[in-house]
């Protein structure tokens, strides 16, 4: 009734952004237009390889900066495998404009790759005091809180944009053990008035040995090769024989061994108790950890085996710092309800509810919430804005789906399917036929659906390493406010850092399907030419040096075009009639193309793959 209570008090203050990251869709505000992009690509050399010469591009570059007299502070830099992101606060006289700033990615040579610029435009000027006393309002919070026994209250002086005008303002934040008390308050420095709020939730030891366990790997009905119903239902949690069987041993990595006891804590993950209902966690005096599903211990091994599983994985591809941090895991929390979140607040948390079916029995809700960790260790800060929001649960679920899919590929495009698409909830998909400009702005997890639909789109041509590789260096380009389509160049800017553009032929099929990339790169995918296999025979692909194209079918008037992932022409080699021609390319970098061959009505494409 508590929580209740709060939610009412929460909807008269103007939420502004809601709850997000839920497994589970939720309603959203209806914001009524579209957001605008914010992606600026760049292939730019810096004066030197360091920091102060990114900032002197920033300046030179964003005249915007000198207009509103603002200066820019480093707020984090993060180093992937293969490139160097450092995201910007921009600053007025001291003061941080909120939710503002500059992010800049470059490879490891120090050249900028993209700009995301989420710089705000205002006059010079500071408006308002900072007269209200915020002690006031810091003691009704604290009253609040009272009987819990870890929360912070923490303030700041910072400048809110209204209407184009920068107002003094009060930032507070609050933070606890709980999903409702982490949470942030933009307060008028003169009149005390809220002028925003929202919350800070993201939904949806001794370390020596291994223990073993039983897990659904990656659920009950993926494993089975069935759809929810008949006798393949969650029974009200209860051990149902046809899904024991599906339970699969797995070995616990890294679990913590003290005074004869075993504990499900290792490097990234500890099962724990922070929030109702109170159900502790299990122990073992062996070793093993072998729970039936109507057990609590069987959530709890689910969830441990599933996270650091995720996380090695991780690691194992070259991205060594993100998430690489021990993550606080409640299988039986956000107060019995049908939902999970993810919070860093006061300390980077899952939190399983157990309403319907329970979620830390699904893998794909598991790894989901885990998602919105690694995207913002790889970006801190930078799940604001209502696409932006979107991306990340398209974040959750392209993972959801690449982990399962690898695993399993039954039924790999509907997300959550043991814990959803069932009588308690219709979970959600990875292959929505929806286009972009098309998707509703009355809920951000369509945009989020969206999302996965064309990463899997890719993962599907070019397979699960090269795309997860992808995925992952992109989480640290993110910003703030971005749109899906500056998502989709962040992507293909990953490509080129790590493959050279050997892939994006596959992620320009999907984005040009959707409709988040429209200009003329689509022409190298474009459904209006026939592709006639039979008209030329090209080999080898991949090639080194020469490629050889064989006129099978004695064609005349034959045009030929090498074309770049930039929809650039690289090369319009002469053909002879009727011969088998060989064609250099050993100039060319390594990378995807196509080749175009036209003669009269007749036109034959072919992706090659140049690779020295």
């Amino acid at each position: 009734m508590q929580k209740i209570k709060w939610m009412v008090f929460i909807s008269v203050i103007f939420l502004f952004s809601g709850i997000y990251g839920q497994k589970k869709n939720l309603p959203q505000n209806n914001l009524g237009n579209k957001e605008k992009n914010i992606y600026i690509k760049f292939h730019q050399s810096l004066i030197s390889p360091d920091d102060k010469a990114v900032e002197e591009f920033i300046y030179q570059n964003f005249p915007l900066l000198k207009e509103t007299k603002s200066q820019i502070k480093v707020k984090s830099k993060k180093e992937s495998p293969y490139g160097i992101h450092i995201d910007y606060q921009q600053n007025f006289e001291g003061f941080q404009v909120y939710h503002a700033g500059i992010k800049v990615n470059l490879d490891k040579n120090y050249q900028v790759i993209n700009v995301l610029n989420y710089l705000q435009n205002f006059e010079p000027k500071l408006y308002g005091n900072y007269e209200y006393n915020i002690q006031d309002f810091v003691e009704s919070q604290r009253q609040r809180l009272m009987g819990n026994s870890e929360f912070a209250i923490k303030t700041d002086k910072i400048a809110l944009v209204v209407h184009g005008k920068l107002r003094a303002s009060y930032l507070v934040q609050t933070q606890m053990d709980n999903e409702f008390s982490s949470q942030e308050w933009v307060i008028d420095g003169e009149t005390g008035a809220i002028l925003h709020h929202q919350i800070l939730a993201s939904f949806r030891t001794q370390i020596d040995t291994n223990g073993k366990g039983l897990v659904f790997n990656p659920d009950p009905l993926t494993k089975a090769g069935v759809t929810y119903g008949g006798p393949y239902v969650d029974n009200n949690d209860a051990d149902v024989s046809v899904l024991n069987q599906q339970r699969d041993t797995v070995i616990l990595k890294d679990i913590t061994y003290s005074n004869g006891t075993f504990k499900l804590e290792g490097p990234y993950v500890k099962i724990t108790e922070f929030e109702f209902p109170d159900v502790e966690p299990v122990t073992s005096n062996n070793g093993n950890f072998f729970y039936g599903r109507a057990e609590s211990g069987f959530e709890d091994v689910n969830a441990y085996y599933h996270l650091d599983t995720m996380q090695r994985y991780i690691q194992s591809l070259g991205f060594t710092n993100l998430a690489n941090y021990q993550i606080l895991v409640d299988t039986h929390a956000n107060y019995g309800q049908d939902n999970s979140y993810y919070t860093s607040s006061p300390s980077p948390r899952i939190a399983f509810g157990e309403g319907g079916v329970d979620d830390a029995e699904d893998a794909d809700v598991i790894v989901h919430e885990y998602g919105h960790a690694l995207s913002e260790s790889g970006s801190p800060s930078s799940n604001t804005g209502f696409e932006r929001q979107g991306q990340d649960e398209g974040i959750g679920d392209y993972i959801a789906a690449s982990y399962s899919r690898s695993i399993n590929p039954f039924r790999w495009y509907d997300i959550f399917n043991w814990d959803g698409h069932n009588t308690f909830w219709n979970g959600r998909q990875c292959n929505i036929t929806t286009k972009y400009p098309n998707l509703s702005y009355s809920n951000f997890y369509n945009f989020g659906e969206l999302w996965c639909t064309v990463l899997m789109h890719a993962w599907g041509i070019i397979g699960k390493e090269p795309a997860d590789k992808i995925f992952f260096e992109h989480l640290y380009m993110n910003a703030p406010n971005q749109t899906l389509a500056d998502a989709a160049e962040l992507i293909l800017d990953a490509d080129t850092l790590i493959y050279n553009g050997s892939n994006s032929i596959a992620y320009l099929e999907a984005f040009c399907d959707k409709l988040l990339i429209t200009d003329n790169r689509c022409n190298l995918v474009s459904s209006r030419i026939i592709h006639s296999p039979y008209l030329f025979k090209v080999y080898p692909n991949p090639a080194q040096n020469f490629i050889y194209l064989q006129n099978t079918n004695q064609l005349s008037d034959i045009q030929v075009n090498i074309i770049n992932s930039l929809g650039q022409v690289v090369m319009n080699p002469q053909y002879p009639y009727f011969t088998e021609q060989p064609v250099e390319v050993s100039h060319l970098p390594n990378g995807l193309y196509i080749l175009q061959i036209s003669s009269g009505n007749k036109f034959f494409t072919q992706k090659i793959v140049i690779e020295k």
